[in-house]
């Protein structure tokens, strides 16, 4: 498991650096807790201080704001006009916006006679003589001042006097904010409790469990002016409370008391303590990290030669030792990476002649299990792609008719340029035509000005005679004498896997022709049914062209359509060609034949399974046709495509019993019958197939 994180030397190294931490963690980190944590305390309490002056500062400035607001408003000449003449409409229009630019919770007009005449949102009425407050009449004697007062709420206010355009004082102006929750939580932070007391009660506070001031605290802070610290839980917390005078124009209006919970001192220290941990830890990693850096710098050159001859082990031969030590260690890892290179070199040779083998071996499969001609030329092709890394390949056939090559087939690669095809198609082709002879072309100045490094060609020769070429070219890579020799022996490969492609379908045009004479004897039994197979083939091969049918399955549907009806070959010329309507009897002969052509048929040995279709052709989609009464996809898919392309055949012809259909009439019919006689999804396909031909002929 160890050896996984470093080696016996790195660990040597190592261990060292981190005992000498440990050592010094097990000692210093204590130490360095404590005095931390007294910081902390210590701290602790001097930011409730701050806070506390924070806050008598605020409620002085809120304070002057309010004087200021109300000498203000004392001073504009329609608050002068308007107290003069009592007129409150005046007063209204210009208190109210004033209020609003102020953010003043109340503004109160007194008279001369001390009373108010005008209130907006204050807490004396109209009519009430403030003659008794003290800072009313302090007003009168021309001096703005603010105070704090309980009545019921708690309120700063300020007076200002309003003054007659001639001199002397005609009223006073009164102004006042609310003292809130909302207006002490401008100057306090969530967690803090904050409280005014105006003597022992609280008349303000952000928290809704205030008791009154204890008297020893009230004694103290009243009568010395100093501040007190208590500690009490509320709420099952621990707070710690500070408790100082409060002034506004320098006269003690109450006292402000504000509280911090010790809930984050304590989590201050844990903070700490987990700090301090995790500065050791860290320490401790980053002197084992260093030992490890150090230790790298002595094991490496020895670590590459050890994972570099372990990869070479498993055959990966791209590795090289990377020591740039210029001592013994160098020059051993110079000649290890020159073992290596002579080793990779062999392997490369080997590989290629491995896949020499395996691509011969590829095309001799395909030969053995295909003759499809123009599948043969795909795979020839590909094959040469494959085997020499090209850019393209082709296959170009010779046209005797023509006394030209013409295109079989060419691969491509992503980098194919139109260079390639110029050098390939058009000119090492045709001088491999002329001598029919292999060629390689190297570096030659022709081909390398059109983007080509290299390119070779085989002539495709059957029997001595000159068949086509395969050519290939590469854009960067070079090719070889033994290159050239594969692709020769790939040639001879393909000319031979041609010439059986050829002998078969020789071979198929000859079977089609017996098939078609076969069917032509059975149509000529009767009249009325001349060229019917023939039709019928023509409809199932539209079938198959939509259904995407393969070269081999098209050629099985047409084998079979030309000989569904060979079985009539069994009923007799006066059934076949009477002019009037069959007895039941006859219809019974009539429905032997799919049977009759089946037993016909079973002992030829056909390159295509031919004759289930011809037994069930007569089968009906929802069941209920014959011979065997199949349904669905129990009938062969040949036979639903010859049921629907025979009946339409019929339909569109005319019999001695009746006139043929139009296209139309017939298109109906298969529509009704869709589902029961047909399948319905061969319908849409011969619908949709015969849509296409019709429109072609009337274009």
């Amino acid at each position: 498991m160890w050896k996984k994180f470093g080696s016996k030397i790195q660990y040597k190294i190592i261990l060292p650096f981190v005992l000498i931490n440990l050592i010094t963690a097990l000692t210093a980190g204590p130490i360095a807790r404590s005095w931390v944590a007294d910081q902390i305390e210590k701290g602790a309490n001097e930011l409730l201080r701050r806070d506390l002056t924070r806050i008598n500062e605020e409620i002085a400035e809120e304070g002057d704001h309010l004087k200021i607001s109300a000498r203000n408003l004392a001073e504009l000449s329609f608050i002068e006009k308007g107290v003069l003449e009592k007129d409150l409409g005046l007063l209204r229009k210009v208190i109210i916006p004033q209020r609003g630019i102020w953010h003043l919770n109340f503004v109160e007009v007194i008279g001369k006679d001390s009373r108010v005449f005008l209130n907006i949102g204050g807490p004396y009425q109209k009519g009430e003589d403030l003659s008794s407050l003290d800072f009313v009449n302090y007003g009168w004697l021309e001096m703005t001042n603010a105070t704090l007062i309980n009545i019921p709420s708690p309120y700063l206010v300020a007076a200002s006097p309003v003054h007659y355009p001639q001199g002397g004082i005609s009223g006073l102006i009164l102004v006042g904010i609310k003292i809130d929750t909302n207006f002490l939580k401008k100057f306090t932070k969530k967690q803090s409790i904050v409280t005014i007391y105006q003597g022992v009660t609280p008349i303000a506070s952000n928290f809704s469990k205030v008791s009154p001031l204890p008297r020893k605290i009230s004694l103290k802070v009243y009568k010395e002016r100093k501040e007190l610290v208590e500690e009490k839980d509320i709420a099952g917390e621990r707070y710690r409370f500070i408790y100082v005078p409060l002034f506004i124009d320098n006269r003690l209006v109450g006292v402000v008391s504000l509280g911090h919970s010790l809930t984050l001192v304590s989590i201050a220290k844990g903070v700490v303590t987990r700090n301090v941990i995790l500065l050791n830890f860290l320490l401790l990693i980053s002197l084992a990290f260093i030992g490890y850096i150090i230790s790298l710098t002595i094991t490496k050159p020895l670590k590459s030669f050890v994972e570099t001859a372990r990869k070479v082990a498993s055959g990966e031969l791209s590795f090289k030792v990377r020591v740039k030590a210029e001592d013994e260690i160098g020059e051993l890892a110079n000649s290890f990476n020159l073992m290596i290179e002579s080793l990779r070199e062999h392997s490369e040779a080997l590989n290629k002649r491995v896949l020499e083998l395996t691509t011969l071996y590829d095309v001799s499969k395909v030969i053995s299990s295909t003759l499809d001609f123009n599948h043969l030329l795909h795979v020839i092709s590909e094959s040469a792609m494959k085997a020499f890394h090209a850019d393209e390949s082709c296959v170009l056939l010779f046209d005797p008719k023509k006394k030209r090559l013409v295109t079989g087939v060419c691969q491509k690669s992503h980098r194919y340029t139109a260079g390639l095809k110029e050098s390939l198609e058009k000119k090492l082709a045709q001088m491999v035509k002329k001598k029919e002879e292999p060629l390689l072309i190297s570096n030659d100045e022709e081909f390398l000005s059109l983007g080509v490094k290299s390119a070779i060609g085989a002539p495709i020769s059957v029997e001595d005679k000159f068949e086509g070429v395969i050519v290939v070219g590469n854009l960067t890579e070079e090719y070889t004498q033994e290159d050239l020799r594969l692709l020769s022996t790939l040639a001879h490969q393909g000319a031979i896997a041609l010439q059986n492609a050829r002998l078969f379908q020789s071979l198929q045009e000859t079977y089609m022709g017996i098939v078609k004479a076969l069917a032509f004897a059975v149509d000529a039994k009767d009249p009325y049914t001349r060229g019917h197979s023939e039709q019928v083939a023509k409809y199932a091969l539209m079938i198959a062209d939509e259904l995407k049918f393969s070269d081999s399955e098209k050629k099985a549907l047409e084998m079979a359509a030309y000989l569904h009806d060979i079985g009539k070959i069994g009923v007799s010329d006066q059934i076949l060609s009477k002019e009037t309507s069959l007895t039941k009897e006859e219809i019974e002969i009539m429905k032997g034949h799919p049977s009759i052509g089946a037993e016909i048929l079973t002992p030829i040995v056909f390159p295509w399974e031919i004759v289930p279709t011809v037994r069930h052709h007569h089968e009906h989609y929802g069941g209920g046709g014959y011979p065997q009464g199949l349904s669905k996809e129990k009938i062969p898919l040949g036979a639903r495509i010859l049921a629907l392309a025979d009946s339409f055949d019929a339909m569109t012809s005319d019999r001695p019993y009746r006139s043929r259909k139009t296209v139309e009439e017939a298109v109906k019919e298969l529509k009704r019958c869709s589902g029961t006689q047909f399948d319905p999804e061969l319908v849409k396909v011969f619908l949709h197939a015969l849509k296409k031909i019709l429109s072609k002929r009337k274009s």
